[in-house]
């Protein structure tokens, strides 16, 4: 039997008992920050590395992932970053495959040959951007690097220089190791990605399993970086509707099972973890094994508020009829509030109704005898329902935070902060 109690004796059980404690919160620091006052995106992207500057390096004790939290500008500050909502998810999966370097790069390529001042200030945006993020991922090199120099005990200070090694692999490209993976969603969630996380199990697993092929990585030590990284996505939850939701298992876009080993990790990090963070949803369809919703259940069992269960039979067929092709629909994961979106590659609008009305309006006409049997009842509830539906995709949403604009499918290419893939509409 999968043991699903958190041994008293781990580290997670020490990173847990800190995160109870809020010893995170002494690194949260507020001062009045001045941004530049350039309304563009190169001004918001300004105002990003100003902050980035003004975060000090930090690694906690016991922590196997550096940082913690960005300063938080006080009142009197002018720090303008641009918009992004974590109801939808960065672009994980290109952060993660062309690293930080990549991207500026990328950028720095496309504005060689770029003359549109829109998609020039686009392009700027984007290099400064990402410029900053790999000297912050530096700083924090440094940081860990000198710690390690000044532990005296012996284990501390080879955990130090992984961290530190973890960093400079940041610095130098894209991660190659699962620790400088989850040390790259980390930052990526410090920076503003404090919402909807996506398919975790499917961007993480090439890394973790080029470790465990390698041997560089023993399966004890991927499960503590795991947790460790889950007990940080507690951090700073406010009041708890914090959307940050993780997609696990489902369907590849071809149509085989995704479940593979880290979904199984997640899983277990959550069940003997027991927090509010992060929210877990285990997607199923006709070919998920017997094991999956046995863990899972398990989960359920256990008094944990999740995983939420969701079915690619139904929702796939839902956005196969928006006209996404089946290869980005069987790729879908969701938001907060459990809306269907393409991770890293679609933004969502919101359209509130209130259905009470329509179903008063039922109510009524089955006291004057319209109705002969339930099915009947709903059929007529479930017509008034589809009016209110609607059947195209949402406006798209701009993006308007150089960080995420550029990370989101196909806003680099297009160099457009409206460039997103997808919109989809959620009720």
């Amino acid at each position: 039997m999968t043991q699903l109690e958190l041994d008293p004796q781990s580290r997670s059980h020490t990173l847990r008992e800190m995160y109870w404690n809020g010893e995170h919160d002494r690194f949260r620091e507020s001062r009045v920050v001045v941004g530049s006052g350039d309304q563009s995106l190169v001004g918001k992207a300004r105002d990003f590395e100003t902050l980035l500057e003004e975060t000090p390096a930090a690694v906690q004790e016991v922590d196997l992932l550096a940082g913690v939290s960005l300063i938080a500008p006080a009142d009197g500050s002018s720090i303008d970053q641009g918009e992004y909502d974590g109801h939808y998810t960065p672009g994980h999966a290109n952060i993660l495959r062309m690293g930080l370097t990549g991207i500026r790069d990328r950028a720095v390529e496309k504005l060689a040959t770029e003359a549109d001042p829109q998609r020039t200030d686009f392009l700027e945006a984007t290099s400064i951007a990402y410029g900053a993020a790999s000297r912050f991922a530096h700083k924090h090199a440094v940081h860990a690097r000198q710690l390690a120099s000044e532990a005296t005990n012996a284990e501390r200070r080879q955990e130090l220089a992984s961290i530190a090694a973890a960093c400079r692999e940041l610095v130098a490209g894209a991660p190659q190791s699962f620790h400088a993976g989850l040390q790259m969603m980390w930052f990526t969630f410090m920076f503003g990605a404090r919402g909807s996380i996506g398919r975790f199990d499917q961007w993480m697993y090439p890394l973790y399993r080029a470790d465990m092929d390698a041997g560089r990585m023993t399966q004890e030590r991927a499960q503590e970086l795991l947790e460790n990284y889950f007990v940080k996505l507690n951090y700073f939850a406010g009041n708890n509707d914090s959307l940050r939701n993780i997609a696990l298992a489902g369907q590849t876009p071809e149509g085989e099972d995704a479940s593979n080993e880290l979904t199984r990790m997640c899983l277990l990090a959550g069940g003997r973890l027991m927090l509010p963070e992060p929210k877990l949803n285990v997607r199923f369809f006709a070919g998920s094994p017997r094991e999956l919703l046995e863990l899972s259940c398990r989960l359920t069992c256990k008094g944990l508020s999740n995983p939420a269960y969701f079915n690619d039979e139904v929702a796939i067929p839902g956005l196969l009829a928006l006209g996404i092709p089946i290869e980005d629909a069987r790729d879908y994961c969701n938001d907060g509030c459990s809306e269907l979106i393409i991770g890293g590659k679609s933004t969502i609008r919101f359209r509130n109704f209130d259905s009470l009305p329509m179903l008063n309006e039922t109510v009524q006409r089955g006291a004057r005898g319209a109705f002969e049997n339930f099915p009947d009842v709903m059929a007529d509830y479930q017509e008034r329902l589809e009016a209110e539906v609607p059947q195209e995709h949402g406006q798209k949403r701009a993006v308007t935070f150089p960080y995420f604009a550029a990370s989101l499918d196909d806003c680099l290419e297009t160099a457009s902060t409206t460039g997103v893939r997808y919109s989809i509409w959620g009720s």
